[in-house]
């Protein structure tokens, strides 16, 4: 250390590497200083730091190698170096800052062992091996082939549909043959089903389903299930896109028996963002609760919080990021989504799998894996890392969870988000206990566990519930006997309603708010998603933004046994579906549980007329599991002490609602207490009443009656007063023409019914418009309104019978923001909407009566659709171009429509923010216009299609679910601009010259005539024409080009088509005179302007260049049948290099009892 520490100070020196005790790698920056070293008297020896000493013999015929580099290598030169590395042979590499690794699919050979060891920034080169997880053995970690031994369970995916949408398939791979259900191209980019560019599609399939026939280490995970095929790629660029939407996609999927779709993509941009695509796949899973869609979450690690990719975060798919050997892989995405979600939901074994190979794909980066090859000699498998292949492994797992539920668990038609809830309960917490999180969501896929969960080797009780609903407000109980002490997972899931992907990405997406509560015995009380290090903790809030919610207990968390409650509650939102999965020590107690409600008993009028027909509506709802059986009710005035219903009921569902209504009548005035008493003679055993728990089952309101004396009537249609209750009610209920007013002017009447003159007041209230789902809450509308009287009062009336006992009005209402006077008509909105008007006598205001008038205002459909930027639209081949389509709501309501763009030539289209040519507009209020981008995605040329000057039609249609007479039809063209491209590649005798910076030098003889071909590419699509120079640096040295029938020293012209190549002949002479170590440099120009040309140098040699081959003609495996005396081994020897050669043989040390020969070897 001494020694070099001074070396280092004295001369230019850089210390690489102590290699061992004394022994230093150092790079000299000066030559000079090189003998100075070697005489200092401290210094041994210094030589340079030849190939043969950075790699070792075992390297060669190696199918992964690892190049350890060089200390001081400079940052800028790395993406360099992987692409020598690929220049050297490798069909991939990828470089670090510290090392490299190059796979070989033919192994390592010679030459290119030489070109690496010799490379300067290269410190040594050895054999590695991957770390190959295959199928199998990711099966493994994930329980699949646990579920798949188990004699009680025996899953492998039988009966079960799995859609893989992805960039196409070898479809007779050994692997997949007899199990393909369909493949289908009209959502792609092209009619082509066949993987032909990556291979991932087929990797991802046969990583789901494949059933190893080829190598049964390659067993994907579920290899019985059948296949629904999507390729999506377009074949001549690689480029990956959809026609349609997402919900197109996987609505035919499930059309063709698919349950389970696969989706390892997703787009490149707006990560976090709940987008038009995430929405289009809620709104599926929302409408079509039995299909699971699986997306991958991306491979953006160590780019920060919130890059999951759409559509991963939609809500109701099951989101998938990677692991690795029991952690979260370093480039899986991370969490949450930017309203705040948990995503990704799972995590899944994704680095190194092994799975097959497209045998038609010809740009594979993964390195070859397994045994087996195709009719072409590449390969059958190969091995790939990523959200993508987590992704796969995890559909696979889905299939088997839903085997699960229809085979043993006797669920017919698992909903997907039962599944979902089956795999999250199961789920492993990587490393240091801390679910749910940004990295893995609430762990990695555990089928084992999900399935067949055990306590101490024996089985936990599941419990499922997978056909509840519940309405916005009511809860459901279940009650269970559990012993807590051996653990309690427990998970709901609901496929949720879809959210706004226009409303600000901060906003919470939760449509339907529903709760997971658990109380313990002694009223310990849990809520969902309320975790400390993974843990299930109590306290807390309960979460208003995810669609799973968990609760965990490990075992010893807690020691109570007996009844233990388990709560789901809707706080808010619509009528939702649920599912329920729960693996405990538990057996469930089914118990009925009667409950009224804060509108169970709903009169027509609180302040209502003594003496007049009150409608009378009731009621209630069993917030339990079990059927209640017949039960009694009753509704009493408490006040008079008479019963006004008494019934007894059918029995009714577990989380049902049940309701009656009736005409009541009170013959006095005052408030009367109405009590509504539930199961009155206690017939059912419930979880709350008045024997146990609390008693839920009396509900009581208070009700004004009041004196006859005054009557607020609506005119009949003909200016008469209606007689009967009947018809009065009918008069007070009316409809607007939107279309051509703006109000209402109603005539009515206030009559008096009492004796002797009375001063009467009237009050009109605000109009407001019942709650759609309960009538008596009464919500203030959108659009302003205005009430007055056409007279203010207070009149005074004269007793009933006399001339001035009635006094006429008009109630005017006004919708102030409508208006039928511009040049757009804005109609009121649409809706049932209520005013009340009410009399009273002055100076006894407790003689009143109220008549609510009801007026209704139907919806209008009307929209404008209006183009832009359609004219003169064009794009070169690999750029896109577009127009816009702005949809204009001009009807009375919220409306919805749906654009969908077609391209006469499949080309790839997305409207706005999507990666969809179909897409849902977010609801437009009234007079709301979006204005939706049409990008077009011309393709890259490929054999000088699309040429210059081709038309593609582009077909958008608005539509509109609410209007079915819209259809609106948008054509525009789309012209392909001129693209002028190409390229030129020089080749020698050993093949591709490369790059003139990196171009190597050619060996030749004195004399000898060396051929090289140059190759001139037209990329275009339009004609091109160019000319080809030749500069000799020493132009005494004979060169001459050639290219059908011309001939050349200097240049020559030539003319491509699109798609066309050229190869130019060049032979280059060595002159006699030329001595060893004489060299001549040759530039090659290719022009097609003065702006646009390429160059290709290359430089001959005069030197003897020695090389030899040997290779092993049958593979390099002798096999020798037992009782033959010899066995014969075919050698393959080459002079590689440009010299004569005299051969010497030898061989190695030959095994004890083995004699090793030569037949008549060359020398």
């Amino acid at each position: 250390g001494r020694i070099m520490n001074e070396l280092t100070k004295l001369y230019d020196v850089h210390v690489l590497e102590r290699h061992s005790p004394g022994v230093y790698i150092v790079r000299v920056g000066d030559a000079n200083d090189i003998d100075s070293i070697s005489n200092h008297q401290d210094v041994r020896w210094i030589g340079p730091y030849e190939p043969f000493m950075r790699t070792t013999s075992d390297v060669l015929g190696a199918y992964l190698v690892q190049i350890v580099l060089a200390s001081d290598i400079q940052i800028s030169d790395i993406p360099m170096l992987s692409a020598d590395l690929i220049r050297y042979g490798a069909t991939t590499a990828w470089c670090s800052i510290d090392m490299c690794e190059a796979a070989y699919e033919s192994g390592m050979d010679s030459p290119n062992l030489r070109k690496i060891a010799s490379h300067e920034d290269v410190m040594y080169v050895q054999r590695t091996f991957s770390l190959i997880l295959h199928n199998n053995i990711a099966a493994t970690e994930v329980g699949a082939v646990a579920v798949r031994a188990s004699s009680m369970l025996g899953l492998d995916g039988s009966g079960e549909t799995i859609a893989v949408m992805d960039t196409g398939i070898d479809n007779d791979h050994p692997d997949l043959l007899g199990r393909v259900v369909a493949i289908n191209t009209q959502f792609g980019l092209d009619p082509s089903p066949s993987d032909s560019n990556s291979g991932h599609g087929t990797h991802v399939v046969m990583t789901v389903l494949g059933d190893g026939t080829g190598d049964a280490s390659t067993v994907g995970v579920a290899p019985d299930a059948n296949l629904v095929m999507y390729a999506l790629e377009h074949d001549p660029t690689g480029y990956f896109g959809r026609q349609g939407s997402i919900y197109d996609l996987l609505s035919d999927a499930e059309l063709k028996t698919a349950r389970i779709a696969v989706n390892a993509w997703g787009s490149n941009g707006n990560f976090g963002y709940y987008t038009a695509d995430s929405r289009s796949a809620d709104q599926y899973v929302s409408n079509n609760p039995y299909l699971l869609p699986v997306f991958s979450v991306g491979d953006n690690g160590g780019l920060g919080a919130s890059q999951i990719t759409a559509p991963g975060t939609a809500k109701n798919v099951l989101s998938i990021g990677s692991s690795n050997n029991g952690s979260v892989s370093s480039s899986s995405s991370n969490g949450p989504t930017l309203d705040g979600r948990i995503k990704p939901d799972l995590v899944a074994p994704g680095e190194g799998i092994c799975s097959a190979r497209a045998e038609e794909a010809k740009s594979v980066v993964g390195s070859v894996c397994a045994t087996g090859t195709h009719s072409n000699t590449r390969s059958m498998y190969m091995e790939l890392s990523g959200t993508s292949q987590a992704t796969a492994v995890a559909g696979g797992s889905a299939a088997l969870a839903r085997e699960y539920l229809r085979e043993v668990a006797g669920i017919n038609k698992p909903s997907a988000s039962l599944i979902k809830a089956t795999l999250v309960n199961g789920a492993e917490d990587l490393g240091t206990p801390n679910i749910p999180n940004n990295d893995e969501g609430w762990g990695q896929i555990d089928l084992e566990n999900s399935l067949n969960p055990t306590h101490a080797g024996a089985a936990l009780d599941i419990f499922h519930d997978d056909s509840r609903e519940l309405q916005a407000g009511f809860s459901l109980l279940y009650s269970f006997d559990m012993d807590a002490s051996k653990g309690v997972d427990l998970t709901l899931a609901w496929s949720d309603v879809e959210g706004s992907a226009n409303a600000p990405q901060s906003e919470s997406r939760l449509m339907n708010d529903l709760d997971l509560i658990l109380l313990a015995p002694d009223g310990t009380t849990y809520i969902g998603n309320n975790f400390a290090n993974g843990i299930s903790v109590t306290g807390g809030t309960a979460d208003d933004l995810n669609n799973i919610e968990r609760i965990r207990l490990p075992a010893g968390a807690s020691t109570q046994t007996g009844e233990w409650m388990l709560m789901i509650e809707h706080r808010g939102g619509g009528t939702q579906r649920f599912s329920v999965v729960l693996a405990a020590d538990a057996t469930l107690i089914p118990k009925a549980d009667l409950t009224t409600f804060g509108n169970s008993i709903l009169p027509s009028s609180l302040t209502p007329l003594v003496g007049d027909l009150v409608s009378v509506s009731l009621a209630w709802h069993n917030q339990g599991t079990l059927a209640t059986g017949t039960y009694r009710i009753q509704l009493e005035d408490v006040t008079e002490g008479t019963i006004l219903y008494d019934s007894n009921r059918s029995s009714l569902d577990g989380g049902e609602l049940d309701s009656v209504s009736f005409f009541a009548q009170f013959t006095s005035t005052g408030i009367h207490t109405l009590r509504l008493s539930l199961d009155t003679n206690n017939q059912v055993v419930e979880l709350n009443d008045g024997v146990s728990g609390t008693d839920n089952n009396v509900l009581e309101i208070d009700v004004e009656v009041t004196a006859q004396g005054l009557r607020v009537i609506f005119l009949e249609d003909d200016g008469t007063i209606p007689q009967s209750s009947a018809d009065r009610e009918a008069a007070a209920s009316v409809e607007m023409d939107v279309r051509n007013e703006t109000g209402l002017l109603l005539p009515f009447v206030v009559v008096h019914e009492g004796t002797g003159e009375r001063p009467v007041s009237l009050t009109v209230s605000s109009v407001q418009e019942p709650d759609l789902i309960y009538p008596s809450i009464l919500n203030s509308p959108e659009d302003q309104w205005s009430r007055t009287i056409n007279a203010s009062g207070p009149f005074t009336l004269s007793g009933q019978g006399t001339e001035n006992d009635t006094v006429h009005l008009l109630l005017d209402l006004e919708d102030l923001s409508a208006s039928l006077d511009g040049s757009t008509d804005r109609y009121a909105r649409a809706g049932t909407f209520v005013v009340d008007v009410t009399a009273r006598y002055q100076n006894q205001p407790t003689v009143s009566h109220t008549q609510r008038l009801t007026f209704v205002i139907d919806q209008v459909d009307s929209v404008d659709v209006v183009p832009s930027g359609t004219v003169g639209v064009t794009a070169q081949p690999g750029d896109d171009t577009g127009f816009s389509i702005g949809v204009r709501n001009t009807g009375n309501s919220a409306a919805q429509y749906t654009m969908t763009c077609t391209s006469s030539s499949q080309w790839q289209i997305m409207l706005g923010n999507s990666n969809s040519s179909s897409l849902e507009f977010e609801p437009l209020n009234i007079l709301q216009d979006l204005s939706m981008d049409v990008n077009v995605f011309v393709p890259d040329v490929a054999d000088g299609q699309p040429a210059a000057g081709y038309i593609d039609e582009v077909t958008c249609v608005v539509t509109s679910p609410t209007d079915p007479t819209l259809n609106h039809v948008e054509i525009v063209d789309i012209a392909v601009a001129e693209l002028r491209s190409f390229q030129s590649d020089l080749y020698g005798p050993s093949g591709a010259i490369g790059p003139g910076a990196l171009a190597e030098p050619v060996y030749a003889n004195t004399g000898e005539i060396v051929y090289f071909n140059h190759t001139i590419s037209n990329n275009g699509n339009i004609d091109m024409g160019f000319t080809v120079t030749l500069e000799r640096g020493n132009p005494t040295w004979a060169a001459e080009m050639t290219y059908e029938g011309q001939s050349s020293t200097t240049n020559l012209a030539l003319n491509l088509a699109p798609g066309q190549s050229a190869d130019v002949l060049l032979a280059l002479l060595v002159p006699e005179t030329a001595r060893e170590g004489n060299s001549n440099t040759y530039t090659l120009r290719v022009e097609h302007s003065a702006q646009f040309f390429t160059l290709n140098t290359t430089s001959l040699i005069v030197s003897d260049n020695l090389d030899v081959e040997l290779i092993h003609s049958d593979g390099g495996v002798v096999s020798t049948p037992i009782g033959d005396n010899f066995t014969f081994v075919n050698l393959v020897v080459s002079n590689t290099g440009n010299a004569a050669l005299d051969l010497v043989w030898s061989y190695g040390l030959a095994p004890d009892g083995w004699t090793v020969n030569y037949a008549n070897p060359p020398s």
